[in-house]
Formats: structure tokens, C-alpha cells, sequence
């Protein structure tokens, strides 16, 4: 059940992601967008992805994954119908730059679910066929927002990815299992987080600051 609803759902945050990419060109027309008009409404969506990761990462750990999840899909599903009510370049800035922070709880809240049913042997080979839900995800939004923006116009093709995002967070809410509880305490007074060479050993090591 975990691995089905986080593949769907990772897979399915894409929707209210690539539309943008597949409506440019008609942005252009109806509003007489240039190249810096458009830059302008993406730079702040790259921005607010990379903060994300470091933020929700953290309040992930803190409030539990299925929490993100719901919140995460139900602000990206809101915003992504927000865009396409909107026709002022003003409100495309705004709604897209928050849906950056939206799509960015994605990531951390849908592994950190994966890692709970699966022990430490298992995720290598398990992480290897959820990640095919990213390369399925783009595919899929693509195919979608191309075929809605011809039979329907640009603004129905950030609508309808919306209500299917909207349904999958209903979806995660009502059954994605709760993380299972740890079977061993940690000991009285033991520190809450990794220990601070560990942390250094790491920040030091040259293959971090490469993958980096």
C-alpha cells in the first residue's frame, strides 16, 4: 500500500509541474510574453523548489510524512487552478513561485514514507523501482497538459491536473499507513540527533562535496 500510494503520488505532483512548459508558447500569444517575461515567472518556482527541500525535509521528520503529503498536493492542486484563473503577469509570478515550495515537499515526504515498511536490505532494490515514478510522472503530465491545452484551452490545462492531484491527496490521507514505532527505545539522555563527528566526518568526506 505504501509503495502504490507514493509512487502515484510522487508521480502525479508532475501534473501541476510541467504544464507550464507545454503552455509557453500560447502564454506568448494570448498575453504577448517574451523570454523575460517567462523567465521571470519560473526563476521564482526554481528558488522556492531548492528552499523547500532543506524546509520540508525538516518538518517532515517532525510531523510525519502523510501530513506533508496531504498539505503539499492540496497547495499545489489550489495554486496550479489559481494560474489558470489568473491573466496578469503579477499573479503568474506569484501563484507559480508557490507552487515551487508546493512541489517541493514531494520529494522528502514520499522517501521518507518509502523508508518505513522496508529495512535496510530491502530499499536498495525497492528505491530502484519507485523511482520509476518521476520518468512516468513527466511522461504522463506532458501527454496530459498537451492534450487538454488542444481540445480545451491553456487555462483548462493547469485545471484538470489539478482535481487529479487534489484526489490523490484525499487518497494519501485516508490510506497511507503511519510510519511503524520504533522497536528499541533509545537510551535515557541519549542525544535526539546523529552525533557531531558523524555530522563532520561527513561535511569532510571529498565524495559528498562532489555529488553535491
Amino acid at each position: 500500500m505504501t509503495f502504490a500510494l507514493t509512487w502515484v503520488s510522487y508521480a502525479s505532483y508532475y501534473l501541476t509541474r510541467k504544464h507550464l512548459s507545454v503552455t509557453k508558447v500560447r502564454l506568448e500569444h494570448v498575453f504577448g510574453f517574451g523570454k523575460a517575461e517567462l523567465a521571470l515567472i519560473e526563476t521564482p518556482y526554481l528558488v522556492a523548489y531548492a528552499i523547500g527541500q532543506f524546509l520540508w525535509g525538516m518538518l517532515t521528520d517532525r510531523v510525519g510524512a502523510r501530513r506533508i503529503l496531504v498539505g503539499g498536493m492540496r497547495a499545489a492542486a489550489a495554486l496550479s487552478v489559481f494560474f489558470g484563473m489568473s491573466s496578469a503577469l503579477g499573479l503568474f509570478v506569484l501563484a507559480f513561485g508557490l507552487n515551487g515550495l508546493a512541489q517541493s515537499s514531494g520529494w522528502p515526504a514520499n522517501v521518507k514514507a518509502m523508508a518505513g515498511p522496508f529495512s535496510a536490505l530491502e530499499r536498495p532494490r525497492v528505491m530502484g523501482f519507485w523511482c520509476t515514478c518521476y520518468q512516468v510522472g513527466g511522461l504522463a503530465a506532458t501527454t496530459l497538459a498537451t492534450f487538454v491545452l488542444v481540445r480545451f484551452g491553456w487555462r483548462a490545462a493547469f485545471w484538470a491536473p489539478a482535481i487529479w492531484v487534489a484526489a490523490v491527496a484525499v487518497a494519501i490521507g485516508l490510506w497511507l499507513p503511519p510510519p511503524p514505532r520504533p522497536q528499541v527505545s533509545p537510551p535515557a539522555g541519549a542525544a535526539a540527533g546523529p552525533p557531531a563527528a558523524t555530522i563532520s566526518s561527513v561535511m569532510k568526506s571529498p565524495r559528498v562535496w562532489r555529488m553535491g
